[in-house]
């Protein structure tokens, strides 16, 4: 707990001394979804923006700093551990298949029978929403494999997400997702023993697939490292969730159903997802904007927080719920009775003659010497039948 206290000081001193103003305070709890139990944080009012870490990592790595930038941005800003990571723990017994018999399934492309996966993760979204009273559809940020899991849930729960930010993802598709060696390595690494091991695991990973320009203070990243250990439930639980991210496979098809308004943000210097993966998800979303951020690996630098927090309140706030058809003709049809009412009698008089003159001149000429012909035969016919209504009368 002391260890947590002076991280989350040494994220945001320079936030603190920014404005006399006391800084935005974090909310935290647990919420009850189908199949887990899930730890949270929130800062903020206004709407609901949720953060989704990728694989290996916890909520603690969304900086505080960070969230705090957003939430003055007018979000309510929501982090959670995945269930089956960090302080969220799965409910019932924990028991999935043996993983290698998973991936022999999956390789096979068999059913591994997994205890869950990205369709399971993606409904945790609106099932935690649910469970916070959050009001209105989510604005997803989601960084790495947590990209996979927001994108998901706009293809599967469209009316539940407003926009979509993806940072550091991938279509699932293996020509824009294989990174170099050293970066699977990195992400295939078995979990830590001990916290000292973590934090030389951590700091390692930092060098090679961070951001180069932009380092995290080594006693800040030892500290997060060592706070992310101590807080891990269930250090298995990371396998678990690499099967669930292998199960899930090339997701590029899927991605045209997406018509939220979507960001692509992607580092220029990412080592463990190729810059080829952010093009290949702005390629699939269709209307998707892709923004490339120079100097940024695998990480949050809190050098690139205000391009970052930016260009993630912008695509936010460009979107807008659609008025319904029904709702427009509706509100167009009285306006119409409206002006007829109020027009004056004059008016439709002038009206109605200017109607009958404009018949008259796109009558034909045939149709008009007839009926210059009816007339005559008419009055001609008149005086013969009074003479002989006289005659009978007489």
């Amino acid at each position: 707990m002391i260890l947590g206290t002076l991280l989350r000081a040494l994220r945001g001193r320079r936030t603190e001394a920014e404005g006399s103003a006391a800084p935005l305070a974090f909310e935290s709890g647990r919420a009850t979804v189908p199949g887990a139990e899930l730890a949270w944080d929130a800062i903020g009012r206004g709407a609901p923006l949720v953060l989704v870490m990728g694989l290996g990592v916890q909520r603690i790595h969304w900086p505080d700093g960070f969230c705090r930038r957003l939430a003055e941005e007018g979000f309510r800003v929501v982090r959670f551990d995945l269930r089956d990571s960090g302080e969220s723990r799965l409910l019932g017994a924990a028991r999935g298949p043996r993983p290698a018999r998973a991936l022999a399934r999956l390789a096979l492309r068999r059913d591994p029978k997994l205890l869950y996966d990205l369709d399971t993760l993606a409904a945790d979204l609106p099932h935690l929403a649910d469970a916070l009273g959050l009001e209105g559809p989510l604005h997803l940020v989601g960084m790495s494999f947590g990209g996979a899991i927001a994108q998901r849930c706009a293809v599967r729960h469209p009316a539940r997400v407003a926009s979509l930010t993806s940072i550091a993802s991938t279509t699932g598709a293996l020509r824009a997702s294989v990174a170099g060696p050293r970066g699977l390595a990195t992400m295939l690494a078995p979990p830590p023993r001990s916290a000292a091991e973590a934090e030389r695991q951590f700091l390692r990973a930092l060098r090679l697939v961070g951001s180069p320009a932009h380092r995290m203070d080594d006693l800040e990243a030892g500290a997060l490292a060592r706070e992310a250990f101590a807080r891990e439930a269930d250090p298995s639980g990371r396998l678990r969730l690499l099967l669930a991210m292998l199960a899930a496979g090339d997701r590029t098809a899927e991605l045209a159903a997406v018509r939220c308004p979507t960001l692509v943000l992607h580092g220029t210097a990412d080592r463990l997802v190729p810059p080829a993966g952010g093009r290949a998800t702005a390629a699939a979303i269709p209307g998707a904007t892709l923004q490339l951020v120079p100097g940024m690996g695998h990480d949050l630098p809190e050098a690139l927080w205000p391009t970052l927090v930016d260009a993630i309140a912008q695509n936010a706030h460009a979107a807008r719920p659609a008025t319904p058809k029904s709702a427009t003709s509706k509100s167009a049809a009285p306006k119409k009775t409206r002006a007829r009412k109020a027009e004056p009698a004059s008016a439709r008089a002038k009206s109605a003659t200017s109607k009958k003159t404009r018949a008259r001149k796109a009558e034909p000429e045939s149709a008009s010497a007839k009926a210059a012909t009816s007339k005559k035969a008419t009055s001609k016919k008149a005086p013969r039948s009074r003479r002989a209504r006289r005659g009978r009368r007489s």
